[in-house]
């Protein structure tokens, strides 16, 4: 068990470790360096990484407050399952009520990593891989639908 300073210092050192990561994609000097996530020019939509002990999540995020707008938006995108999953292997997880772990409801469309413990600095390489795959799928398959939800 870590205790706060160590847990703190672990995902420090696990986020730059995958910013390290992220510099050596081929995807990202084409894409100004950076990942979509925030800054997907639809409010309230977002790209993300969720990482736990156990469970690593990449996601597109729908998080409006109001349980309508999110299920409009939500609709849209549903439309659109075949151009989104494309891109993936295996389905998405499509889940209208997913609770965050800080208790709010959200919409997310997303993948997940299991067999992972983010703890043992021996998967991280396995994890930055499998979060930087996805990312890039999900960041495709988003824009691919993106001028179709306007």
């Amino acid at each position: 068990m870590y205790t706060k300073e160590e847990a703190k210092q672990l995902r420090l050192d696990f986020w730059e470790g995958f910013g390290d990561y992220s510099k050596t994609l081929d995807y990202l000097k084409t894409n100004k360096g950076r990942w979509i996530l925030y800054y997907t020019g639809t409010k309230h939509l977002e790209l993300k990484f969720d990482v736990e002990r156990h469970r690593i999540i990449v996601a597109l995020e729908l998080n409006h407050k109001d349980e309508n707008v999110r299920f409009d938006l939500y609709t849209k995108l549903e439309k659109y399952k075949v151009i989104i999953e494309d891109e993936f292997a295996a389905p998405l997880i499509w889940d209208y009520v997913y609770t965050t772990a800080s208790g709010n409801e959200v919409c997310r469309i997303y993948t997940q990593g299991d067999g992972f413990d983010f703890h043992r600095r021996d998967d991280w390489p396995g994890i930055y891989a499998f979060m930087a795959g996805n990312m890039i799928r999900m960041e495709k398959a988003f824009l691919e639908v993106k001028e179709l939800l306007e």
